[in-house]
């Protein structure tokens, strides 16, 4: 693949980092983007460092995000997660096999066990096995491509995984392999058309290897020959859910996100300068900047990260460091005694929840300013 967007030195993230723990990873590592000439899929170029980190960094329990089932928007997610599982297997999950990829600590799998399906999970983690012992659920410790589970299911799915498999094709040779016949595939990752459009710099990460919008998964679906494919964002439209059943013939991928992907390369370009301005003015004018759920990435490219306030709604992350030798992560409530001059808003598709419940909820000092994104 042919680099489009490049990073030189992207941190290197994964997950909020507790006090007093330092993983065993690079601070950074370049970053590119390129489309797979076969499939038309945006994906990371992956090289044999990064094969490394990863390794590592999933070995620990790596978490880029609060898994469902925890933290404060725990159930919303999890239950619109598995309310369109749901769906998509015709509104009945009892007496149904399922296994989940990547499947943490089995919140999911737990849910599902109570409706009265059979479950079954696959997590490398550390925290796999956390949740098989909690739930009382088989969980495997070993990669999806080369477990011997020595059954086919009626529904293989994960919630934010396929986004981290670099070898896409031993995935769906496992996925065929397994599925019964008529078996549904049902898989959420993140949308990047709205990483697109809000030009969010966390959104991107060397653990994810693929980068979907609603048109690529829907010609993955077709390209891997799932039968009445469907795909459909999130409420919040971060993510993409998408599913097909096992039985239809291969179609030729009718996506090619070169065009796309090169449109976007030069608008988060212009925007690097933007932040980078927006940084070096409130610093001349001696003004405060605090970072809400993320900001970490840019700030940290501008050379001004250790300078800035992180804050999170979060309760999961609070007292936890972004990335190593930053500030601790503080909860929203610290500001209404302790303001900043400007807080940036990084979830831009959060954006008015997040402004609503500061401004009217904690009443927030009126002088500080809030912004969506870095756009002012």
């Amino acid at each position: 693949m042919t680099p489009i967007v490049t990073i030189e030195r992207m941190p290197f993230f994964v997950g909020p980092i507790a006090p007093g723990q330092r993983p065993d990873v690079p601070e950074t590592l370049p970053f590119s983007l390129g489309v797979e000439p076969r499939t038309g899929l945006v994906r990371q170029l992956v090289d044999a460092n990064l094969r490394v980190a990863l390794a590592r960094a999933y070995r620990a329990g790596s978490m880029l995000s609060t898994p469902l089932g925890h933290g404060a928007l725990a159930g919303g997610r999890l239950a619109e997660a598995l309310e369109t599982l749901t769906r998509a297997l015709g509104g009945e999950v009892r007496g149904k096999l399922f296994l989940e990829i990547g499947c943490g600590e089995g919140d999911a799998l737990a849910a599902l066990k109570a409706r009265g399906a059979e479950v079954m999970g696959i997590e490398i983690g550390p925290q796999g096995q956390r949740g098989a012992e909690r739930h009382r659920i088989e969980i495997l410790e070993e990669p999806f491509e080369t477990a011997r589970l020595g059954r086919c299911f009626d529904c293989i799915f994960s919630f934010g995984c396929v986004e981290h498999i670099e070898a896409l094709d031993a995935f769906w040779d496992a996925t065929r392999a397994h599925l019964k016949d008529g078996g549904t595939i049902f898989h959420s990752v993140p949308d990047f058309s709205a990483t697109m459009m809000s030009l969010r710099k966390e959104d991107l990460a060397h653990e994810h290897i693929n980068y979907f919008t609603t048109a690529s998964a829907c010609a993955m679906l077709g390209f891997e020959g799932f039968a009445d494919g469907k795909v459909r964002p999130n409420q919040a439209g971060n993510e993409i859910f998408f599913w097909g059943r096992a039985g239809g013939a291969a179609a030729q991928a009718a996506w090619d996100g070169t065009a796309t992907l090169a449109d976007f390369a030069r608008r988060f370009d212009a925007s690097w300068s933007a932040e980078r301005r927006f940084f070096d003015a409130c610093a001349a004018r001696h003004e405060s900047v605090g970072l809400y759920a993320g900001g970490f990435v840019s700030a940290s490219i501008s050379g001004c990260a250790e300078h800035m306030r992180y804050y999170d709604g979060d309760t999961a992350k609070h007292g936890k460091s972004w990335l190593s030798r930053l500030p601790a992560i503080q909860a929203p409530q610290s500001l209404m005694d302790d303001p900043v001059d400007h807080l940036v808003v990084s979830p831009v598709h959060h954006f008015d929840a997040i402004a609503r419940h500061l401004t009217r909820e904690l009443q927030v000092p009126r002088g500080m300013t809030i912004h969506r994104g870095f756009d002012g």
